[in-house]
């Protein structure tokens, strides 16, 4: 990005010519003074000397309107030996219908008198008809353009050239102007598409003398690889287009139209070899072209040539790239406009004014540096001609794009984004890609209301809806339900048992009913419970001290305002248990939900309500209900656990967990080794001696058999409890 100077100072240096009907009432040749008109000694003039060679000019402004109270001389001088001649190309100046002699606006053509050095008048020309070419009798020939202070006109445009031929005053008549142009030019030319040409050209040269020439040698050469209109540029250069325009009131008209300055200075400035030093377009001044009039060739598509001097297309920095193009008028002095106005800086259009480096169209944003707002360049990013790529993507029907351009490489990504309230209809990727072919992965990109979104917006809004206050200013009835996911542990010595519990409480809130057929046929909502007013609730018989609440969870909420909180956690809770009877004991773990406030009452739910949602939120198959009840083996205990509610003030919802130990297992691995030790102590006792040595080898080995077995029947027995 490049800065735009706060003040910019521009030379202007307008040059201008005025053609008209000749002053018969004035002898060609006589001598006559600077000025031929009173308007002219009432007006300073400026002074402008121009060398031939060759070149053009025109009057200020041109071709809008020039200015009044205009007093403008050009002295053009050529070398020695040569003499100069100035031919006019287009001419509409201010004349009077009663007074011939052009006693208003004017242009006034003189040579110079080599015994006297001064002027003498060639012609004194207004009105609409172009004098015909006018040649010097010496190497000085001099045009004034005179304006006073009332009608503004376009004026007029002109090229002058060196000669040797010096005739003095105006040539003799040439008819037809026009010729057609020779069939070498289609060879490099046919492009172009005009059959008609107009000497002399830009280097002073006729048609036949144009086909000999060194410059025509030079443009059969030329290397089109710098830029692909290198040829048909020059073309025109050096054979002129012959244009013909019939008006109803003033006849037919004929102008010379060479290449608009646009065109030569993106050309030039891509091919600079083409006119480097001893090139013979080395001479070669884009400042004598005009922008209008003029031979151009217009792209196919919305792309630059080279550095883009020549587009004049219509495109800005798209909506969504975060800058906005201003108005070139907005920013740019009067000076500037007319500086430039060969670039054609209309509305906000990127252009390039071949200032500095820049290269490739750009237009001018406002920014911000240092919290100061300033003005900048931005490249357009517009597409180089012939370059494979894809233009802006397409429009995304409710959300945007990014980043937005005017131009992408293959293999380039836009990121898509629906609006907020706003989903991908389909489970599209996010992103487009620019293919080789230079055509877009997708080009049908929709975003369909989020109802959901819309829904939970509305619902929730603040104005009507807080999470802290609950839904009835009486109580609120709290249906229960539970189910054991996993037992993980049941410590009998500390008298906790560990596991993962599930919980679903279900009330009704009011307040978040909505009727479906207005939010696109939603029936539920996913919400949080951070969004939603809950019950006030704990976990009662806590064994974890570092359990304190419940974490953050979804929620459901249908269209009838019921609100479903589905409670998955690991849990410890406290145990009772009684081991005077073991091992026919039993140890009871209730894990309960109770209520902190009054507001909340827990109830069973209806015997005749099945209805489960639609899509679960948790992986949990079946809650219980109150008096259901599931019995299951865990190691030595028959666990049974029932749901039970207890309804009321401070209320409460329990899971009980019921731990039976199962006698038989016990009695293998505890009681029966110390039985069976018992009797074999017995028989040791009550032997004959001379059985002894037998029975006390049979008595050991029961011995160790027992002890052993028994040792580990309550090693096992009590990792299980």
């Amino acid at each position: 990005m490049n800065w735009w100077p706060s003040s910019t100072s521009v030379l202007l240096v307008l040059v201008s010519f005025a053609c008209g009907q000749r002053d018969t009432g004035q002898q060609s040749g006589s001598p006559e003074p600077p000025t031929v008109s009173a308007v002219a000694d009432r007006i300073p003039r400026t002074e402008i000397s121009l060398q031939a060679g060759g070149g053009a000019f025109n009057s200020p402004g041109f071709p809008d309107d020039y200015p009044n109270n205009t007093n403008i001389r050009w002295q053009i001088e050529a070398s020695i030996d040569y003499c100069i001649r100035l031919t006019f190309d287009q001419f509409d100046v201010e004349k009077s219908e009663i007074n011939p002699n052009c006693p208003w606006d004017y242009v006034a053509v003189y040579d110079r008198d080599v015994t006297t050095n001064g002027d003498v008048l060639i012609g004194k020309f207004c009105g609409t008809t172009p004098p015909g070419p006018i040649t010097s009798a010496t190497k000085t020939l001099s045009v004034e353009f005179v304006s006073d202070s009332t009608v503004r006109q376009t004026g007029f445009s002109a090229t002058f050239h060196a000669v040797t031929s010096c005739v003095g005053g105006p040539d003799p008549p040439r008819s037809p102007r026009c010729s057609d142009v020779p069939d070498e030019f289609y060879n490099y030319c046919k492009d172009l598409g005009y059959q008609k040409t107009i000497g002399p050209n830009m280097f002073g040269q006729t048609v036949n003398e144009v086909l000999g020439s060194q410059q025509w040698s030079e443009m059969k050469e030329a290397n089109p690889s710098c830029h692909p209109h290198l040829r048909p540029f020059l073309c025109p250069l050096l054979m002129p287009r012959c244009h013909i325009t019939i008006n109803s009131t003033r006849g037919a008209r004929i102008q010379k139209q060479l290449p608009c300055r646009s065109w030569c200075e993106e050309v030039k400035s891509s091919c600079p070899s083409v006119f480097a030093n001893g090139s013979s377009f080395e001479s070669m001044n884009c400042n004598l072209l005009t922008s209008s009039d003029c031979v151009n060739l217009e792209p196919h598509e919305d792309c630059y040539y080279g550095r883009g001097q020549n587009y004049k297309g219509m495109t800005t920095l798209p909506e969504e790239s975060g800058s906005t193009c201003l108005k070139w008028t907005s920013f740019l002095s009067v000076g500037l406009i007319a500086k430039f106005n060969w670039a054609d800086p209309r509305e906000n259009y990127c252009r390039n004014f071949a200032l500095g480096n820049t290269e490739e169209p750009f237009c001018l944003v406002k920014t911000v540096a240092n919290a100061e707002e300033l003005i900048a360049m931005e490249p357009c990013g517009l597409k180089p001609c012939n370059a494979i790529g894809c233009g802006v993507p397409p429009d995304v029907t409710f959300g945007s794009r990014s980043p937005v351009k005017n131009f992408y490489l293959p293999g380039e990504k836009v990121f898509i984004t629906c609006n907020r309230g706003y989903l991908l209809e389909t489970d599209e990727d996010i992103r487009i890609t620019c293919t080789q072919n230079g055509t877009w992965s997708k080009t049908d990109i929709r975003c369909s209301a989020d109802y959901s979104l819309q829904l939970s917006h509305v619902l929730l809004d603040a104005e009507r809806y807080s999470s802290r206050l609950p839904p009835s200013t009486g109580h609120v009835n709290v249906t229960f339900e539970a189910a054991v996911v996993e037992i993980i542990d049941a410590d009998e010595k500390n008298e906790h048992m560990f596991g993962s519990m599930a919980f679903r409480l279900r009330w009704r809130d009011s307040r978040l009913f909505w009727t479906p057929a207005k939010y696109g046929g939603v029936t539920q909502l996913v919400m949080t419970t951070e969004n939603v007013w809950i019950p006030n609730i704990y976990l009662m018989r806590n064994g974890d001290a570092k359990f304190s609440k419940f974490p953050s969870a979804p929620v459901i909420v249908t269209s009838d305002g019921e609100v479903e909180w589905d409670i998955i956690d690991l849990l410890t809770t406290t145990c009772d248990l009684d081991p005077r009877l073991f091992p026919f004991d039993s140890m009871t773990c209730p894990v309960c939900l109770g209520a902190t406030t009054s507001v909340e009452r827990f109830n069973c739910p209806d015997p005749q309500d099945d209805r489960y949602p639609p899509e679960a939120m948790t992986y949990i198959e079946h809650f219980m209900k109150c008096g259901d009840q599931t019995e299951e083996v865990v190691d030595q205990w028959n666990a049974k656990w029932k749901v039970t509610v207890e309804g009321g003030v401070f209320g409460q919802g329990c899971i009980s967990v019921t731990f039976d130990r199962i006698p038989t297992y016990h009695s293998c691995t505890t009681l029966s080794p110390v039985i069976i030790l018992s009797i074999l102590m017995c028989i040791t006792f009550t032997l004959p001696i001379d059985k002894y040595l037998i029975g006390r080898s049979c008595v050991l080995w029961c011995h160790d058999l027992a002890v052993h077995g028994g040792v580990s029947g309550l090693h096992h027995g009590g990792s299980a409890g």
